[in-house]
């Protein structure tokens, strides 16, 4: 139930008011840097400029700018179309309804989408349910995507390293970190006790901060969820900035085929080039960005760092969880065989029985259970013999995790079985079965009363971890947590 005057509270910009609830006050929509707009196109971010008065942080802003799909919009007409904004550098808070002095810890998810698209205003990432049952401030946090959050092109370079790195995913997330450091004391947040959060994307972001020089001291634990570190030379990520380039020409007519686009830039000059790719509209860039391989960890020496692909350097040592799901690629791969549209239907369709036969039957169902029975199998013996022995050397406690609960209604469970981004739903305790989700067609009254168990088993261990590094303080009826080592890879199973 929601109470008409809202909370009110100061920040380094000035007054907000929020939303209270009975239990918990949200603040939606909060600027944490200003727009990135104009001759702020692929710059640092910069300060939120003070406001006079009271700001409404009452509803989510737009997604950052992104290609419409079912991570970024309900609206099925605006798929493959524009979504969303440039002007994209706000987060949202929940916090506790305070009863005295006592600063909570603070959790900092970041949303997933291949660094492409998603957003923080997405109905499963509504935190009003954790941050009372974990007793935790939450805070989500909306980033630039594709190649207006990661673009390394000769033509902008300015001789401001950080500037010039190119790493504007990275960068919006330490200013949103920074903001969080200077007034989640306000909201009854704990500055000194900040766990970054990340799902399949937002994990690979989650590695970037770890990796990041930039953020040390900013966030002190870490859970990372379906994702892995994947850093880029300058060399490759100017190949794709260059392709972005050839592709705006032709979309212009400029030029007749790839084959031009080298002799036509050099007659642009690197001054024409930065001009022309300023002036692009929000939606070319999103339209072009589609059909180019995006990079967004890119190895510069100053934002992330130099060194091999291989390796695991990592500037900010944390205690983290780790943890995949037991069929990572069913929901990953099925986009090459179904479209956008399609499939937010079926997912969503209140008819028991909606085309799921029909789903069952197409031609190349085998083919995409194959390949997902690969992608599995390669997928997880990088993530156990990789990954998993390279953070064994981080000198803080490192605990493992895999989610297979597999409680779906058929035919989903035979389709899909414990899928990507099912252990975030399960985190945030998000189980809509009325509102319009990408979740929706997996519950059912037959497993109401497991997936609630193991919600709260899930934010009982979170709720130990991020008070205190030990993730058994609250533990129900999980095996022990115990930290991996090198001559150890022990895991917990949330099923």
């Amino acid at each position: 139930m929601q109470i008409k005057e809202g909370p009110l509270v100061e920040t380094t910009a000035g007054w907000i008011e929020g939303i209270r609830l009975s239990k918990v006050d949200k603040y939606l929509g909060i600027p944490y840097a200003a727009p990135p707009i104009g001759q702020l196109r692929w710059k640092r971010p910069q300060d939120v400029e003070p406001w006079e008065g009271v700001y409404k942080a009452n509803a989510f802003k737009e997604p950052s700018a992104q290609p419409g799909t079912i991570y970024g919009t309900a609206d099925t007409s605006l798929y493959g179309e524009l979504v969303g904004s440039e002007d994209s550098l706000y987060l949202n808070v929940w916090t506790p309804v305070r009863d005295g002095s006592e600063k909570r810890p603070v959790l900092v998810f970041i949303h997933g989408g291949s660094n492409t698209r998603g957003t923080a205003s997405d109905p499963i990432y509504e935190a009003s349910r954790l941050a009372e049952e974990a007793n935790v401030v939450v805070v989500t946090i909306n980033y630039r995507l594709g190649f207006l959050g990661a673009f390394y092109h000769p033509a902008l370079q300015t001789g401001d390293a950080v500037n010039d790195s190119g790493n504007f995913v990275t960068l919006d997330l330490i200013k949103g970190l920074e903001w969080i450091k200077l007034n989640i004391g306000n909201f009854g947040g704990n500055a000194s006790n900040v766990t970054i959060q990340g799902h399949s994307a937002g994990c690979m972001n989650v590695w970037g901060l770890i990796h990041s020089q930039m953020a040390t001291g900013l966030f002190h634990k870490a859970i990372a969820m379906s994702g892995y570190p994947l850093l880029r030379s300058t060399v490759k990520a100017e190949e794709a900035a260059e392709a972005l380039v050839t592709v705006l020409l032709l979309q212009d007519g400029l030029i007749d085929s790839s084959k031009m686009a080298e002799q036509y830039k050099r007659t642009m000059g690197a001054d024409g080039v930065r001009r022309y790719l300023l002036g692009k509209t929000t939606e070319q860039l999103i339209k072009a960005g589609a059909g180019v391989k995006q990079i967004s960890h890119i190895r510069d020496g100053v934002v992330l760092p130099l060194g091999s692909d291989k390796e695991l350097q990592v500037s900010n040592a944390v205690p983290m969880m780790i943890g995949t799901v037991r069929n990572e690629a069913s929901l990953l791969l099925v986009y090459g065989y179904k479209g956008q549209k399609e499939l937010w239907e079926l997912f969503n369709h209140n008819e028991k029985n909606y085309n799921r036969r029909a789903f069952l039957k197409y031609p190349s169902y085998l083919s995409y259970k194959l390949k997902c029975t690969v992608f599995n199998r390669t997928l997880f013996y990088w993530f156990n013999n990789k990954l998993m022995r390279r953070v064994a050397d981080i000198p803080k406690p490192i605990y493992q995790y895999k989610f297979t609960w597999d409680e779906l209604p058929l035919p989903w469970g035979k389709v899909f079985g414990t899928f990507h981004g099912l252990d975030v739903i399960f985190t945030f305790g998000n189980f809509l079965r009325e509102v319009p989700n990408l979740g929706r067609f997996v519950w059912s009254n037959d497993n109401q009363k497991s997936r609630e168990t193991l919600h709260a088993e899930i934010v009982s261990t979170i709720k130990g971890f991020i008070e205190t590094e030990n993730p058994n303080l609250y533990r129900q009826k999980s095996e022990e947590w115990q930290p991996i080592s090198s001559n150890s890879r022990t895991y917990v199973v949330w099923k």
